[in-house]
């Protein structure tokens, strides 16, 4: 592990924990379908990482913060979960059965499809409801993103494509989230 790789990890636990303070404030919502998703596929793609050699100690964050956020959100009873969680979280279940009949190149590259489908409801929220999504989060995790892809050994499916994914999400998620610079808050909320 090398210098990127270690500054991520930091960060991300650090992110973790302001995400959930801003939650547990009641400043920020979040997806619970999303967040209990990308857990179970960060699980995944933790796993399948750790067995090709790859970078897998920034997953273990991503379990351990996913997994707190969740009970956050659980514990905020600020969420919903309506069809489209429902038939995301299906498909991110189907990612995941998919995964225990693949080797563990494939796991990763399915874990990191399920993750794209599993963001979909937070770039919903993000797109709807713009105030509600705290940006210097999701700034964060496109740096932390930006580590672990510079800290990566090489160019391979094990070293970069997950977490470039992942910052291309965080970019899309506070593209659509910057929009509450310019709509305006509907009246009452």
């Amino acid at each position: 592990m090398n210098i990127y790789n270690t500054l991520s990890i930091i960060l991300a636990a650090f992110i973790y924990l302001h995400l959930a303070r801003q939650i547990r404030k009641g400043s920020a919502e979040q997806n619970l379908a999303t967040w209990i998703s990308w857990a179970l596929l960060d699980v995944v793609a933790g796993v399948s990482l750790f067995v090709q050699g790859g970078n897998w100690y920034l997953l273990t964050i991503y379990v351990a913060g996913c997994t707190l956020i969740t009970c956050c959100i659980i514990g905020s009873a600020k969420f919903t979960w309506k069809a489209v969680e429902t038939i995301c979280f299906l498909l991110v279940i189907a990612s995941i059965v998919v995964w225990t009949q693949t080797s563990a190149r494939y796991a990763t590259i399915i874990s990191t499809a399920g993750v794209v489908i599993a963001t979909y409801p937070q770039l919903k929220d993000a797109l709807t409801k713009p105030s509600t999504i705290p940006i210097d989060v999701f700034v964060g995790f496109i740096v932390v993103n930006g580590l672990a892809i510079v800290g990566g050994k090489a160019w391979t499916i094990e070293d970069r494509f997950y977490p470039t994914v992942c910052m291309v999400l965080c970019v899309l998620i506070v593209g659509f989230s910057l929009r509450k610079y310019f709509v305006k808050k509907p009246a009452g909320a």
